[in-house]
């Protein structure tokens, strides 16, 4: 079981030793460090707001109007996509990525999308961080109910764990899956409720959209920070029983797959 994975010693000291040497190799040597993981994010907040709210002259109901408004409820939907994306473009090569670790020492691969995660969310907590600062100069403080997030973001984790591994394991044998999750993300963008929320979709096509497991994890945590408002007990349990099946398959594929690995690579 995968939960019994993550609660080992061994696997835990692994995921944060090289976690922590990869997010050093980012930062240390870089003309920016530390502030790459927030002018990324801030340039193409800047780039898609521009674009939806004033070309497009795209509104959010229920919002005040203002540009800064329209800014803040993009971003938490860019912090939670990108997040996915990135595990979603590298899962493919992790394991192509690091031969050694098959072949000439023995090492846990099924930490390699861990790991990933890891590094990801790291990115993630900075840019949320910037959040926080723009929601506390433009709005004030956040409400109480920002303190549900743990609990509403989990899920995306069990899902991009689950995901990951299954992705790890197939970009072994499929060599140009990176490419086509590339351009499945590319889509994905566009179909997440990042630039508009789920109630301005046509009825005639929200029910695609709502299919999106990350249409539920962005449309909670924006209720929980613009409206004040709780997540509803029944949607988050299906939310938390389906990302935990997808995570359990992920891990049981991964770990059946994983002896063919060096036969291959």
């Amino acid at each position: 079981m995968f939960y019994d994975f993550i609660f080992d010693r061994y696997s835990r000291a692994t995921i944060k030793l090289l976690a922590d040497r990869e997010i050093r190799s980012r930062i240390v040597g870089t003309y920016l460090g530390l502030g790459h993981y927030v002018v990324v994010p801030l340039l193409m907040l800047l780039i898609y707001s521009f674009v939806f709210s004033q070309i497009f002259t795209m509104s959010w109901p229920g919002a005040t109007g203002r540009y800064s408004d329209f800014v803040l409820r993009v971003f938490i939907g860019l912090i939670i996509f990108q997040f996915a994306a990135e595990l979603f473009n590298r899962a493919p090569s992790l394991v192509l990525e690091n031969p050694a670790y098959i072949k000439k020492v023995v090492f846990p691969l099924e930490t390699l999308v861990p790991i990933a995660i890891t590094v990801a969310l790291f990115a993630a907590i900075v840019s949320f961080g910037v959040f926080l600062l723009g929601h506390l100069i433009i709005v004030g403080l956040p409400p109480a109910a920002i303190f549900w997030l743990p609990i509403i973001l989990l899920p995306l984790i069990l899902l991009t764990a689950g995901l990951g591994w299954a992705l790890a394991s197939l970009g072994v044998f499929l060599r140009d899956l990176r490419q086509l999750i590339g351009v499945l993300v590319s889509l994905l963008t566009f179909l997440s409720p990042i630039f508009y929320p789920l109630s301005a979709v046509p009825p005639a096509f929200r029910a695609v959209i709502a299919l999106n497991p990350l249409t539920q994890i962005i449309e909670m945590t924006r209720s929980a920070i613009f409206d004040h408002q709780s997540p509803s007990f029944l949607p988050l349990l299906l939310l938390y029983a389906g990302t935990a099946a997808v995570a359990q398959l992920g891990y049981w594929g991964f770990i059946r797959t994983k002896k063919a690995f060096a036969d291959v690579v």
